[in-house]
């Protein structure tokens, strides 16, 4: 009874810190991307230089997330990963007080991309894992958790920087890391799949070549690369519009909290609908969900309107996250489930990075907007097509017909 009730107060605990780390990760990586394009805009750059420097950012994280993927499936546990990144990320933000010139700023955020971007990763790939062994923690609840927070934390950063100061953002993020730290320091570190047979730990050849001969997988990723592509877009220019509409700080603020306040509620309904609905059927939702939240700046025209239409965002990113993550634990072999999971999102962050900010950015300029936002829903629903297509295709099945949760409920 005493070995039965530490497993419970333990399993509880770990879900208590995994979703703390959870809920501090978000609203830091959120508060950054949104008001650091605002520091930017500040000091003088233009949309083509931003475009230019979050792209070299996704460049260097299409790289290094799979470089973390790999460690943590071969040679380091996720929690080292984690915990190394952040003593890195924590204080690198500060450097932008201490120069303005762009070449410098581009290679500050280069090394920035090379530690803070592969958490993102590395800590979906952990939830995922801790949850295999612990039925306490859901993913969708511990990451809508992160979402709901990010729309609290970005409604208070929006009212406090725009009363004090943009500059406050660096403390703010680094605050935040630090929170990550503590909370990823406290949950017990996991053994490594591989420890106890070091014979048949997978090298980093064999763990890219795993990935590069299941077509199903390749193509997901570049389906869901599509899909993307439109919502980074609207991430890294909707405070640009709202500028241009006569916003302030405050409402960059209020933007991203309606973007990411109904996030915990739609990752929740995931979980309930995928009692009863296939995986891929509620891919076709999040698809739909996606096409809509793109296509709504491409017809925003007033600051309530592009604060409003943010709520397609949670829908989207609501359902698309999970159904990501569901699909990749499906089709991919367990031995090589980080590396998956930071394989996917830094091809997602690269190519979207590239077309989403550095091309969209050009493309704003040149025929604006709407017409912009309007090609880019488009290139989602494309994207959606390809996945269709994609999952017929020949690749590793993983319990394709077990539920995610358990349930006697049949699917249609």
């Amino acid at each position: 009874m005493n070995q039965r009730n530490e497993l419970l107060a333990r399993n509880k605990r770990e879900n208590y810190l995994i979703t703390g780390v959870h809920m501090t990760y978000w609203p830091a990586f959120t508060i950054l991307s949104t008001f650091l394009i605002t520091f930017w805009t500040g000091i003088g750059f233009n949309v083509e230089q931003i475009g230019l420097i979050v792209t070299i950012q996704s460049l260097v994280n299409l790289f290094a997330q799979p470089i973390w993927g790999i460690l943590t499936d071969t040679k380091l546990t996720i929690r080292k990963a984690i915990l190394l990144c952040s003593i890195v990320a924590m204080p690198l933000p500060f450097l932008h007080l201490f120069t303005t010139t762009f070449w410098h700023v581009v290679l500050l955020n280069a090394i920035f991309a090379a530690f803070a971007q592969p958490i993102a990763g590395l800590v979906d790939a952990w939830t995922y894992k801790l949850a295999s062994g612990n039925p306490n923690i859901v993913y969708g609840f511990s990451r809508g958790m992160g979402s709901l927070l990010s729309a609290v934390v970005s409604l208070l950063a929006g009212v406090i920087l725009n009363e004090f100061g943009i500059n406050l953002v660096f403390p703010f993020y680094a605050a935040l890391i630090l929170l990550v730290f503590l909370f990823s320091f406290a949950i017990k570190d996991e053994e490594m799949l591989h420890k106890s047979q070091a014979k048949d730990a997978l090298s980093f050849t064999s763990a890219v070549k795993i990935l590069l001969t299941n077509p199903r997988y390749l193509v997901f990723v570049l389906s869901m690369t599509l899909m993307n592509i439109g919502l980074r877009a609207a991430l890294t220019f909707t405070p640009i519009l709202i500028s241009r509409l006569g916003g302030t700080n405050f409402h960059n603020g209020l933007s991203m909290a309606v973007n990411t306040s109904m996030m915990l509620p739609f990752m929740l309904l995931y979980t309930k609908l995928s009692e009863r609905y296939k995986n891929k059927t509620l891919m076709l939702w999040a698809g739909a969900f996606t096409i809509l939240r793109i296509l709504s700046l491409g017809v925003a025209s007033s600051l309530f309107s592009v604060i409003t239409f943010q709520l397609l965002n949670s829908a989207s990113y609501g359902f698309l996250q999970p159904a990501m993550l569901e699909y990749v634990r499906r089709h991919t072999p367990l031995a090589i489930h980080s590396t998956a999971i930071t394989f996917i999102t830094a091809v997602i962050a690269a190519i979207s990075g590239i077309l989403g900010n550095y091309v969209s950015g050009a493309m704003i300029a040149s025929i604006g907007i709407s017409y912009t936002f309007l090609l880019l829903a488009g290139v989602a629903g494309f994207g959606v097509l390809l996945f269709v297509i994609g999952d017929v295709l020949p690749g590793y099945d993983r319990d394709e017909d077990v539920l995610p949760v358990e349930t006697s409920v049949n699917r249609t």
